[in-house]
């Protein structure tokens, strides 16, 4: 007589978390690729990055389910359990650690050299066009202490160097910097001090980050105070705090060089 032979049935769950880690993460890559590339809105995409981190943390959950049934009931599919939730781990790495960036701390979206006088966007047609009709929500009360209070505070430059010298170095080193300048208004124009408009983006998902600068004299020279705002609600990779670290950085390296 033959024996029989019975095996033992195959965990759905297991099944389940295997495809629906890899499903999370083809939405994630294909939603942060979209994302670089502007081919969608910011908002569609942050919902699609979401939805991708919603699946996988579905199949994180699934993946668990197995394991309990496969140690009670014996059930097979232990390899895709596993690949299940090493996909979800792996889609869910770096939403994780943004937001931790994110919510850990006070926000650093829109940080400023300085509080007082508030450093304000222009408001002109072009620069207007530039951000899409953009423009800042109005700063909460107590952020600037709460983000001193969690880092160091972000200081303005100040440089030896006449007001208009101070002006166009500021431009160029934006420029160099790849930073795309939108409106600038040099020493002496209509307005009452000197401005530089500009914009730059993260460095993963490529969120916007507009930037605002003044360039006004003082006894010993000009100084230089920054703003900046990452218009997507989450932090990235070369944030706004970054970014005007980095640009005060790059101006004020170019000046010991005069």
């Amino acid at each position: 007589m033959r024996r029989l032979i019975v095996e033992d049935p195959m965990s759905r769950p297991a099944t389940w978390a295997l495809r629906l880690g890899w499903l999370g993460l083809a939405v994630l890559l294909i939603a942060g690729l979209v994302l670089r590339a502007r081919r969608v809105e910011l908002e569609p995409g942050l919902a699609a990055l979401a939805a991708a981190c919603v699946v996988a943390a579905l199949a994180a959950l699934l993946a668990l389910l197995a394991f309990v049934r496969i140690w009670r009931e014996g059930h097979r599919g232990f390899g895709r359990a596993v690949g299940g939730l090493l996909l979800a781990v792996v889609t869910l790495a770096y939403p994780a650690l943004v937001g931790v960036r994110s919510y850990a701390g006070p926000p650093m979206l829109d940080v400023a050299t300085r509080a007082s006088p508030p450093l304000t966007f222009s408001a002109s047609r072009a620069a207007s066009e530039a951000r899409e009709g953009w423009r800042p929500a109005p700063t909460p009360a107590g952020l600037r202490e709460r983000q001193r209070a969690a880092a160091p505070a972000l200081a303005g430059l100040d440089v030896a160097l006449p007001e208009d010298a101070a002006y166009a170095l500021a431009r160029e080193a934006a420029e160099a910097l790849g930073y795309d300048v939108v409106e600038a208004a040099a020493p002496g124009g209509r307005g009452p001090v000197a401005r530089i408009e500009a914009r730059t983006e993260t460095f993963v998902l490529r969120f916007p980050v507009e930037l605002t600068l003044r360039v006004s004299p003082t006894p010993t020279g000009a100084r230089i105070d920054a703003r900046a705002v990452t218009r997507a609600p989450l932090a990235d990779l070369g944030g706004a705090r970054w970014r005007v670290e980095r640009l005060l950085a790059e101006i004020d390296a170019r000046a010991g060089l005069l």
